[in-house]
């Protein structure tokens, strides 16, 4: 994951670049079973990563920055809370 920065500058192209201040490491295995809406994780699931983010100070760009945004993919997503 990367907390990134981007001017609105129009001069060459500068408002497409995305800048690195921040970055963390995040890994997510879902491997398992769903049945009445109870996941099971297998032995090899997890979440895993740092805890935090760490500091980028060196000018590095996002290495992706096409496709869907993040909040683009997740609108108008409808999410249910179940209760017993």
């Amino acid at each position: 994951m990367f907390a990134a920065v981007r001017t609105l500058d129009i001069g060459l192209g500068a408002e497409a670049i995305f800048t690195q201040r921040g970055k963390a490491v995040w890994y997510f295995d879902g491997s398992g079973t769903v049945a009445d809406d109870v996941w099971t994780p297998t032995t090899d699931a997890k979440n895993a990563g740092d805890s935090k983010f760490a500091g980028v100070a060196d000018g590095s760009v996002v290495p992706k920055t096409t496709g869907t945004a993040f909040n683009a993919a997740l609108a108008g997503v409808v999410w249910e809370t179940k209760v017993g």
